[in-house]
């Protein structure tokens, strides 16, 4: 998958962050929704935005939303979350089924299932079968250390998200960088390959069989 990569590596962010902490399975609301404050895609708003994450003590699915497409395009134009939501739908990142409420928390499965379809994630044996669910991206996405262990119904702080969502741009740039150095490899081989006009005989050649 390629994709216009944001003008801050969100990476780069993760020096003020704290390291991953569990925290438990709850159904909360989240009551300052920093997408309100910070949803414009100038350098400011966003660096305002990561940086402010990371005293939450919640994610919503607003705040997870907005960060996710600006991991995937590098900006969000979404007048609101409805906007938002209409997106990912119509993009195939989330199901037709998804009705979360915007100031509701995200949890972990829900945010594993959405980025495993931004990265194209394959998967194990279960996700190809049952699809990306929440419980089968939660699953693959800790296998691949992006998450920390934990159940898809938990919630996350702010560090927790901007750490994941560091670690799922890292994932994305390896995926890139791979692909990109198979496209050139097969590319070079083709190169070295003769071509099929290469091995018809020369005009002399079929005069000289001939004789």
């Amino acid at each position: 998958m390629k994709h216009a990569h944001p003008l801050i590596r969100i990476s780069l962010l993760l020096a003020c962050v704290m390291p991953l902490a569990m925290t438990g399975c709850q159904s909360a609301q989240v009551t300052e929704n920093l997408t309100a404050q910070y949803a414009g895609n100038d350098l400011d708003s966003q660096m305002n935005f990561w940086h402010s994450l990371n005293d939450k003590k919640l994610i919503s699915n607003d705040e997870a939303f907005h960060g996710a497409l600006l991991f995937y395009c590098g900006e969000d134009h979404s007048k609101n979350y409805d906007e938002r939501v209409w997106r990912l739908k119509e993009d195939g990142f989330l199901p037709d089924s998804f009705f979360g409420a915007e100031n509701e928390a995200i949890t972990r499965g829900q945010l594993a299932a959405l980025l495993a379809k931004m990265v194209e994630l394959d998967g194990g044996v279960m996700m190809r079968i049952f699809g990306t669910t929440p419980r089968y991206a939660l699953k693959e996405m800790v296998a691949l250390r992006i998450f920390p262990t934990s159940s898809a119904q938990q919630v996350l702080n702010g560090a927790q998200y901007i750490e994941i969502m560091g670690r799922i741009e890292d994932y994305q740039v390896n995926a890139d960088r791979k692909a990109n150095a198979a496209e050139l490899d097969a590319s070079q081989k083709k190169q070295t390959q003769p071509s099929d006009e290469s091995k018809q005989p020369t005009s002399d050649e079929n005069t000289s069989s001939n004789g």
